[in-house]
């Protein structure tokens, strides 16, 4: 970690589970850090599906995600991607991360507002266009802008959310396409989502159906994953533990199907998903 420049982070307790690059420094414990300075892995991260993965492993605190990497990164298998996935990722991440960089800077929010934002149905072009601001989000977004002084007005603010909704669609499309999974319809819109307080759970997201599809496909390809190790010897059987190896052999090297990102072995059984917070160095 210490040779890269910037690394992917996100915040450790939080609603948004929002993921961003920042340069190198000491981090505090309410931070998550990954070694690593890849768009394509930020667009796997960011993606719904790894939203919805999140959520429904994670511990809570109150009504926020806790984001534990043992639970929630290292059981989420990410695939191997040829080049033109790749760069596909690559390219929509950078999109992706222009524009919700110009939000922030245009509206002068941080992340957990500018998601805020991108998840309210209120902030839509046609609102605007009436100017009905008897809309709760849409009214602080006007007011956020005038308080800032801000150069955007609240019609180029509307559009630049609405295409990062485009762009998170676009990520999510690519994300699926890594996987092999193009047959499922992810449907996107404003759907409410169970994990969430009854008077805050409309999200832009995938659509409930599409929702569970992915996390069956998930865990399966999960535990698929996990045989795999077993059969090539890297657990001791009967136990929960990675077996060390002493020696490292050419001859008995096993590639990782998920090291191009940097994460572990995937499981501990039988008590796959602990709940006990652990955290990375």
């Amino acid at each position: 970690i210490k040779n890269l420049d910037d690394v992917i982070v996100v915040a450790r307790t939080s609603k948004t589970l929002a993921f961003c690059f920042v340069k190198m420094q000491i981090f505090s414990d309410s931070i998550v850090v990954f070694a690593s300075n890849e768009i394509d892995l930020f667009a796997f991260l960011q993606s719904s599906l790894h939203e919805a993965w999140a959520w429904k492993y994670c511990t809570t605190m109150k009504t926020d995600l806790v984001y534990t990497p043992t639970n929630t990164f290292e059981t989420f298998v990410i695939p191997n991607v040829n080049e033109a996935q790749r760069n596909n990722l690559i390219n929509i991440g950078r999109q992706y991360l222009s524009s919700r960089k110009k939000i922030l800077q245009g509206t002068r929010s941080g992340l957990t507002k500018t998601y805020n934002y991108f998840h309210s149905e209120d902030i839509d072009l046609k609102n605007c266009e009436l100017n009905d601001f008897r809309h709760s989000y849409l009214l602080n977004l006007h007011r956020q802008l005038e308080k800032s002084q801000s150069v955007l007005s609240v019609e180029d603010a509307t559009s630049e959310i609405s295409k990062l909704r485009d762009l998170h669609l676009e990520m999510d499309n690519a994300v699926l396409e890594a996987y092999g999974w193009q047959d499922i319809d992810l449907k996107h819109d404003f759907y409410e989502v169970d994990y969430l307080p009854e008077n805050a759970r409309i999200r832009f997201t995938i659509h409930p159906d599409a929702r569970k599809e992915v996390l069956k496909r998930l865990l399966e390809l999960n535990h698929k994953i996990h045989e795999e190790e077993v059969t090539a010897g890297l657990w001791d059987k009967g136990s929960k533990k990675v077996k060390v190896k002493r020696q490292k052999k050419e001859a008995n090297k096993v590639e990782d199907p998920v090291s191009l990102y940097g994460q572990t072995k995937l499981f501990e059984e039988p008590n796959l998903f602990s709940q006990q917070d652990k955290t990375i160095a």
